[in-house]
């Protein structure tokens, strides 16, 4: 008596099964690689605004005056060999052509005889910035979102009593005498916020869109 042989092999629908398998495995593996270069492209945009920081804060020097404003994607004056080799659309190359920076300059702080400044309802009662770096990106549907603020010069570091080194202090008399975070008048440091015995906030920062949102939208 003869056995029919038993022919190996996947039906259709297991064959279909398997690649939809293979399919949202590899849309997930895709996904995660974006989101990690996403990431990275974005940490590389927070390093370079420290560097354009410094070329505003050089030019200042040279001139007594911070450049002027400029509209959001367009070259500011100290975007150039001398200061900052950059551009209002340098963000175009790693981030895609939604994003692009902004030099603000909202006007001459009362120490300088001005009476500028951008005032933001989500800071602390009294804080205003008066010249900042900003990485914007445009969002079809709502418009400019804040993505990096770096305020340069603002009435928070003035407000706080921060000596040069970014150390603050309850009161300016204890600033000049003080000693950094070990003098008992010690407040915060100014980039990194409050010690725990103060709430004061280090204000003029924000580094991915929702704290931009909360710190300084509605626009």
């Amino acid at each position: 008596m003869k056995h029919k042989e038993t022919q190996g092999g996947f039906t259709i629908i297991e064959l279909l099964v398997s690649i939809s398998i293979i399919i949202v495995l590899s849309s997930v593996v895709i996904f995660s690689t974006i989101k990690v270069r996403e990431r990275g492209n974005l940490t590389r945009a927070i390093m370079e605004v420290e560097g354009i920081a410094v070329g505003a804060l050089h030019y200042f020097q040279d001139n007594k005056r911070w450049a002027s404003d400029v509209a959001n994607g367009s070259d500011a004056a100290f975007y150039n060999s001398t200061y900052i080799a950059t551009s209002g659309t340098e963000p175009f190359s790693y981030l895609g052509p939604t994003y692009r920076w902004d030099w603000q300059n909202w006007g001459e702080a009362p120490d300088y005889g001005g009476s500028g400044g951008g005032v933001f309802p989500n800071q602390p009662s009294g804080f205003m910035c008066f010249q900042a770096i900003d990485l914007y990106r445009q969002d079809p549907l709502l418009g400019q979102r804040l993505v990096i603020r770096k305020c340069l010069n603002s009435s928070c570091r003035e407000q706080m009593y921060c000596d040069e080194n970014g150390n603050c202090y309850d009161t300016a008399a204890h600033r000049d005498v003080g000693t950094g975070p070990s003098d008992p008048n010690y407040t915060q440091d100014y980039k990194n916020g409050p010690s725990s015995a103060y709430s004061a906030p280090a204000c003029e920062e924000c580094f991915n869109e929702q704290d931009c949102a909360n710190a300084f939208q509605p626009y």
